[in-house]
C-alpha cells in the first residue's frame, strides 16, 4: 500500500488478502481505486468466477493434502484416505458446502471415504447433494449429529466461508471428540479459523500439532500449486481488464457493465465493498450514488 501513488488502480483479491486494515487504510487515503476480481458477479451469477474456480481447487487440494498427512513418513498415523477391499474406509467430515466444499467432497467421494457435510443452510446442502455423483451423508448442523460424527472423523475439513464471517466455529471440547492424530485443514483462517485451535500458518512450516492433532492452516492453500491457479486468475481476470480498456477506464465501465461495477470495492479511496468495510471498519459507500 505505501508504494501506491494518489490516483492509482489496483487489481487483487480480497477476500484471501490477508493484510491489515491499515493497509487498505493508506489506500484509501491515496484514493486508489481497487479493483476485486473475486467479487465480480457475471450475468445471473450468484457467485463470483474466481471464487468458485479457486474453491474448487482449494477443495481438491484439501483432500490430497489431508492424504498426506495421513501417510507415517509425514507424522501421520499410517491409513490411507478412502479404503481397499476388506478395511473400513477413513471418514471425512467437512463443515460447509460452499464451492470449495462440493469439490472437496466429490474429491474424498473419489478416493472412498466415507464423507458426511454439515451445514446451518439446508439449501446449500441440497444444492451440494445436486452436484455430487454419489450421495453422501448430509445434515444441518446441530451439535448432537456434529459430536456423534466427529468421533469418528480421520479427517476434518474447515472449507472457506464465502461472504464474510463463518457462521459457526468448532470448539475446543469438540475437537477432543476426534481420534487421536486426525487431521484438520482449515481453509478460513484468513476470517479467524473455523476451530478454536486455528491459526495461521505458513508454506514453510504449514502444519502444527495441538491437543494430539495436526493442523494445516495456510491462508491460501492454492500456493502450493502456483501453475494451477495462475491459470485460474488469468481465465477470470483477463475478461475484467479487457472490459474495462474497451470503455476507457474503470469509471466509465463500472457506470457501463454491471460485472464491472460488482468488482469495484474502492472507488477513488471510497469502500464501495460492504465485506471489505466490515473488515477493515472503514465507512461503506454504495457505488451506484458515487457514479451519478
Amino acid at each position: 500500500a505505501g508504494l501506491m501513488s494518489k490516483g492509482q488502480t489496483l487489481l487483487c483479491l480480497i477476500s484471501r488478502n490477508v493484510r491489515s486494515a491499515e493497509s487498505f487504510a493508506i489506500l484509501a487515503e491515496k484514493r486508489v481505486t481497487l479493483i476485486a476480481a473475486d467479487a465480480m458477479l457475471g450475468v445471473g451469477d450468484s457467485e463470483p468466477s474466481v471464487v468458485r474456480s479457486l474453491g474448487e481447487m482449494e477443495g481438491a487440494m484439501a483432500i490430497t493434502t489431508a492424504a498426506n498427512l495421513l501417510e507415517q513418513p509425514n507424522g501421520g498415523k499410517g491409513v490411507i484416505i478412502g479404503g481397499v477391499t476388506g478395511v473400513p474406509p477413513t471418514e471425512v467430515v467437512i463443515l460447509g458446502a460452499d464451492s470449495s466444499a462440493v469439490s472437496a467432497a466429490r474429491t474424498a467421494v473419489a478416493f472412498g471415504a466415507n464423507v458426511k457435510v454439515f451445514d446451518t443452510s439446508l439449501a446449500k446442502l441440497q444444492d451440494l447433494e445436486w452436484h455430487m455423483p454419489h450421495h453422501v451423508f448430509t445434515s444441518v448442523l446441530h451439535p448432537q449429529a456434529l459430536s456423534k460424527a466427529l468421533t469418528s472423523a480421520d479427517v476434518l475439513i474447515c472449507p472457506r466461508h464465502e461472504g464474510g464471517k463463518p457462521p459457526f466455529r468448532i470448539p475446543v471440547d469438540y475437537l477432543a471428540l476426534l481420534k487421536h492424530d486426525a487431521v484438520i485443514i482449515d481453509l478460513d483462517v484468513v476470517a479467524g479459523g473455523r476451530t478454536e485451535l486455528s491459526r495461521p500458518t505458513s508454506p514453510a512450516e504449514p502444519v502444527f500439532r495441538s491437543h494430539g492433532l495436526f493442523f494445516h492452516c495456510l491462508p491460501d492453500i492454492t500456493v502450493s500449486a502456483p501453475h494451477t491457479a495462475s491459470i485460474i486468475l488469468s481465465d477470470s481476470i483477463s475478461p475484467l481488464i479487457t472490459r474495462i480498456a474497451a470503455e476507457g477506464g474503470v469509471d466509465q465501465a463500472a457506470r457501463q457493465c454491471a460485472s464491472v461495477a460488482s468488482s469495484v470495492a474502492m472507488f477513488h479511496g471510497t469502500v464501495t465493498n460492504r465485506a471489505l468495510a466490515d473488515r477493515t471498519g472503514l465507512e461503506y459507500f454504495d457505488l451506484r450514488l458515487l457514479l451519478v
